[in-house]
C-alpha cells in the first residue's frame, strides 16, 4: 500500500514536536521529526531547475547558482518532481513499510510550497498559536539548545514569522488543512489528538492513549520551556516588554488576529 503524503505545518516554537510524536504513535502514521529529507530535495530542485550559473537564493539563507543547461531544465524538472516523489516512498517504507500515512513537519513557507507542488493528495495539518507566545518560547529555548534563529533581534524574528504566516495563509488556502490549536491542543490532548485522527480518516487507538497516559509529559517537560502546559499560554503578557509587544502587534497583530487571537 502506497501511503499519503502527511505533513503537519507550523511556526517554530508551536507544538510540532507534541503533535507529531502523538500522531507517530497511532500504528498507520509514520512521521519523521526534522529528518531534513524535505528541505534537501527541495534545495536540490531549486538547484537543478535553475539555469546553469545562474544566482539561486530562497530567501531562506540558501544560496548557490544553478546546475543545469536551459535546454534541459524541462526534463529536469518533471524528472525530479517524480524522483522526489520516490524517494518520499522509499524513506517511509525504511521506517515502516505498512503505515497509511507518512510524511514529517515543517517550519519552512518555500519547504511547505515544495511539498504541495511536488506531492499531490497530501495531506497538511496546520498547527498554530498564539505569535506572541512563539517569540517568547523562541528565546527560551534557546537556553536548552542552540536554534537556528540564535542572534537574530525580536524585529528580525517578527518579520520572519509575519513573512511565514503570509505566505502560510495564501499557501493553505485551497488546500484544506486539519487546523490545530496550541492552546486547545495542551489543554486537552486527547480530544484534540481523537479530532487530528477523525480528519485523516482514522479513529483513536490503544497505542496513542498509551503514549498520552505515559510519554506525552515527559516530553512536555524535556522540549518545553513552561513548569506546565497552562503556563505556556499568554505568557507574552509578562515576558514581553512593553516596547516588544507594541513592536510585535506592529509587524505581526495582522497575522494574529487572522488565526483567531487578539
Amino acid at each position: 500500500m502506497v501511503s499519503t503524503p502527511l505533513f503537519i505545518v507550523s511556526a517554530p516554537r508551536s507544538g510540532s514536536t507534541f503533535l507529531r510524536a502523538g500522531l507517530d504513535a497511532h500504528p498507520e502514521i509514520t512521521l519523521s521529526n526534522e529528518a531534513g529529507w524535505v528541505a534537501a530535495l527541495r534545495k536540490a530542485e531549486l538547484l537543478t531547475t535553475t539555469p546553469s550559473m545562474h544566482p539561486v537564493d530562497d530567501g531562506e539563507g540558501f544560496t548557490g547558482v544553478g546546475l543545469v543547461p536551459l535546454r534541459y531544465l524541462d526534463a529536469t524538472r518533471a524528472a525530479f518532481q517524480a524522483a522526489a516523489q520516490a524517494f518520499a516512498r522509499c524513506f517511509a517504507e525504511q521506517l515502516h513499510p505498512f503505515g497509511r500515512y507518512s510524511g514529517d513537519k515543517v517550519h519552512s513557507h518555500n519547504d511547505a510550497e515544495f511539498l504541495v507542488r511536488t506531492f499531490p493528495g497530501l495531506r497538511l495539518v496546520y498547527l498554530v498559536r498564539d505569535i506572541r507566545d512563539v517569540l517568547v518560547s523562541s528565546y527560551t529555548f534557546e537556553q536548552k539548545q542552540l536554534t537556528a534563529w540564535q542572534g537574530a533581534s525580536f524585529e528580525q524574528r517578527c518579520t520572519h514569522l509575519a513573512r511565514f504566516l503570509d505566505r502560510m495563509a495564501e499557501l493553505l488556502r485551497d488546500h484544506d488543512p486539519i487546523l490545530v490549536r496550541y492552546e486547545e491542543l495542551v489543554a486537552d490532548p486527547r480530544a484534540q489528538f481523537t479530532a487530528v485522527l477523525r480528519g485523516l480518516g482514522l479513529e483513536m487507538c490503544p497505542a496513542v492513549e498509551d503514549w498520552l497516559a505515559h510519554e506525552a509529559e515527559k516530553l512536555f517537560r524535556s522540549h518545553g520551556t513552561s513548569v506546565e502546559p497552562s503556563a505556556s499560554i499568554g505568557r507574552w503578557r509578562s515576558a514581553l516588554s512593553e516596547e516588544q509587544q507594541a513592536l510585535a502587534a506592529e509587524l505581526l497583530g495582522r497575522q494574529n488576529r487572522a488565526l483567531g487571537y487578539g
